[in-house]
């Protein structure tokens, strides 16, 4: 039985987009590998993925940061937040790029999970934050400290 114009038109939609949300949750799939790199226990304890490092021809530096939460940083962060949403915070991820050279960052997208790992709510700021000078003794400074200069011609 032939199908018609539509009936082929749909099957490649549903083909594409299979492809699409495959490649996806691939290129998504390969396992986190987070570094501890600071530990404030009254507060929280501060992770980049090193397995999520990717770099541009231009230099810049793309990781994702992560901040768990103790029962004190928590409730600071509450404090802060203030919105019931956030009352089961366990850990927010933080996308970075950051320039080496310059040693200047954009931060690009945070996520906020709760304690089961279910996202509370997403920001993506890439249009609305600016490039900053990365502070000094910061815990950014510590990832730009650990990536910056691997993979330099």
């Amino acid at each position: 039985m032939a199908m018609t114009g539509n009936a082929v038109r749909k099957t490649l939609l549903v083909l594409v987009a299979i492809g699409i949300l495959g490649s996806h949750s691939l290129s998504r799939g390969e396992e986190a590998n987070w570094e501890l790199l600071d530990s404030e226990p009254d507060h929280s304890d501060f992770y980049y993925n090193k397995s999520s490092i990717s770099r541009s021809p231009e230099g810049i530096t793309s990781v994702w940061a992560k901040v768990a939460y103790t029962e004190e940083g928590k409730a600071d962060t509450l404090r802060i937040l203030k919105a019931k949403a956030y009352e089961n915070l366990a850990y927010s991820l933080y996308l970075y790029d950051i320039d080496c050279k310059g040693m200047k960052s954009h931060l690009k997208q945070i996520v906020h999970y709760d304690n089961k790992g279910n996202r509370i709510k997403e920001f993506n700021l890439a249009e609305k934050t600016a490039w900053e000078d990365i502070p000094i003794n910061s815990r950014l400074e510590s990832i730009a400290d650990a990536e910056c200069g691997k993979n330099d011609p």
